[in-house]
């Protein structure tokens, strides 16, 4: 009853071909997939479309991949599925991971050491004792000794965004990542199922969030990175950009690069952003938020070296910023529960913590926290956001 179920699996492919191994892995992906969505059978899960086309957000893409660490016994990421889009490539990519593997293990499982003998357990333990700053000192040593670029030419490949909804009757949406540790796609992904059918919804990563990826020299060299990656994904059409907490700062700048290329988005979308000014409301809950990310890093994405170490590079490339004028309508759609149950010392007023800009044209209140509203109210902030598209006459 106690014996883990990876032996059998290694024994399953013991001695198979290439070919019959993928076909056996393939085949454990899409009974797994099948089971977590609730399908009766393998037949519901196409192995050569999106797992994000097929039903999964960012919860049960993580059920997912604990049922598949559990069956191989490899240590597997919560962004597994995102990173590899569709059932034929992350049956290809287990199988390459099973045939790395050593007899006595999985080779990407952390070794035994202290809590605080590497970078992200560093970091943690220096926003625990409130020396938040001095973390970020830290990380941002760090960073500079990485690699940078100045044009997305110098770069060895393009920004490659991933479909999280298919549809044809609205104006497709492009949604920029966050420069926070936890960044990644998958912030989107319970959002946009509620555009299925409706509209494509893309999501963008933020370069530099990869393993060994180069961060930008400058904020122009990611605008331009990401105004890049949008026109290549839609086009010349029409095109809202959204963007959640910082993901909204990157998603102003590339609109304002596009405007300048004659070729405006529709609108922006901010979603609970919150303006990088010296007097942001943000600051005072600096350590709550960071506290939030540590809670979450089971769910989304392993906080480590590269994610860190971008995520401070990025804070201090942007530093106190404010875009050029935008011709595109901007809504901030924003959290309309605190951060953190009670203020440092009682309760807030409003202003002491919502997010607010005055260029915005509209201004929306949601149900959640800033976390909780692209989480458990994910649905209740999509269907704003659709209402006042079409208040503009966006969409039909």
């Amino acid at each position: 009853a106690g014996a883990r179920p990876a032996p059998t699996t290694a024994a399953r492919l013991a001695g198979l071909g290439p070919a019959e191994r993928r076909t056996t892995l393939l085949a454990l992906v899409r009974d797994l997939a099948a089971a977590v969505l609730g399908h009766a059978s393998a037949d519901a899960v196409e192995a050569d479309q999106l797992f994000t086309e097929q039903g999964f957000d960012s919860l049960t893409a993580v059920e997912l991949r604990n049922h598949l660490a559990t069956a191989t016994a490899l240590t597997l990421p919560p962004t597994l599925l995102f990173d590899h889009a569709t059932p034929e490539l992350l049956a290809a990519h287990l199988d390459q991971r099973l045939l790395d593997a050593p007899t006595g293990g999985d080779p990407a499982a952390p070794a035994d050491r202290p809590a605080g003998d590497t970078l992200s357990g560093l970091f943690k333990q220096a926003c625990e004792s409130g020396r938040v700053d001095e973390g970020f000192a830290l990380l941002q040593a760090a960073a500079a000794l990485r690699p940078t670029f100045a044009s997305p030419r110098e770069l060895a490949a393009a920004l490659e965004p991933i479909r999280l909804s298919k549809g044809e009757t609205g104006t497709p949406f492009v949604c920029f990542s966050s420069y926070v540790a936890l960044a990644g796609v998958h912030q989107y992904a319970r959002f946009a199922s509620a555009f299925r059918g409706e509209r494509d919804v893309w999501a963008l990563p933020t370069q530099g969030f990869g393993t060994g990826e180069a961060l930008p020299a400058s904020f122009d060299a990611i605008a331009a990175l990401q105004a890049e990656a949008v026109t290549r994904t839609v086009g010349d059409g029409p095109v809202v950009l959204v963007g959640s907490s910082s993901g909204g700062i990157l998603a102003l700048a590339a609109a304002r690069h596009l405007q300048e290329q004659g070729r405006p988005p529709a609108a922006v979308v901010l979603l609970d952003t919150y303006m990088p000014r010296a007097d942001s409301p943000f600051l005072k809950f600096s350590q709550q938020m960071l506290g939030g990310m540590f809670d979450r890093e089971s769910m989304f994405a392993h906080m480590d070296t590269d994610r860190l170490t971008a995520m401070s590079w990025y804070i201090s490339l942007i530093g106190e910023w404010e875009p050029g004028p935008l011709d595109s309508p901007v809504v901030l759609v924003r959290s309309s529960e605190p951060p953190v149950p009670a203020g440092l010392s009682g309760p807030l007023e409003r202003e002491e913590w919502q997010s607010s800009w005055e260029r915005a044209h509209t201004t929306i209140d949601v149900a959640g926290n800033h976390f909780t509203m692209m989480e458990t109210h994910a649905r209740s902030t999509a269907d704003a956001t659709g209402a006042w598209l079409g208040s503009l006459g966006q969409d039909s």
